[in-house]
């Protein structure tokens, strides 16, 4: 449903002067109401259209993933933008997190339950020619994160900003991370 937005453009000298009486309708009387009506215009364009717009800009944004891509990279990334700067070299980036299966080992005597164990070492068999790998839990199914958001070095001390932005954007059950490249 799209609503008019017509309503919301109000010109406070025209309305002046149809609401005026045409017999008080002399430039005194109208440049001391256009005087008397200045609070309430600065009041109407720098606070009331300013808020309307930043809550329909709130609005548009989702959290699906390309929304939350666009809103970072307007938040953080504006001035590259605006300068036509290289912007695959300076964007943000939201990206699955990899999920490996994991390598369970178990003892020829062991029933085997779910157990396993991460570490990072590589483990070589016998013959040295078929590497098996243990990984982290972060790297397998069980890790904290939905995505990750994959942002520049240069952005590291804004850290902080980009999680609030995150937290009040994102689905409330989803976890991520921010990971500077």
């Amino acid at each position: 449903m799209t609503m008019n937005t017509k309503i919301f453009e109000i010109e406070y000298s025209r309305l002046i002067r149809l609401l005026l009486p045409t017999f008080l309708r002399t430039p005194v009387m109208l440049e001391f109401l256009q005087a008397f009506t200045e609070p309430l215009l600065y009041v109407y364009e720098r606070l009331f259209l300013v808020n309307r717009e930043n809550n329909l800009f709130r609005i548009e944004i989702t959290s699906s993933v390309c929304k939350l891509e666009y809103l970072l990279n307007k938040l953080y990334f504006l001035e590259a933008a605006e300068k036509n700067v290289d912007r695959n070299r300076t964007r943000i980036r939201i990206g699955n997190v990899e999920r490996k299966e994991p390598l369970y080992i178990y003892l020829t005597n062991e029933v085997p339950e779910i157990v396993s164990i991460f570490t990072s070492m590589e483990i070589n068999t016998d013959e040295e020619k078929n590497p098996q790998y243990l990984y982290k839990r972060t790297e397998i199914g069980e890790t904290v994160d939905d995505f990750v958001v994959i942002a520049p070095n240069s952005l590291n001390e804004k850290r902080n900003d980009m999680f609030s932005v995150l937290r009040s954007y994102a689905l409330p059950d989803k976890k991520y991370s921010i990971v500077f490249s």
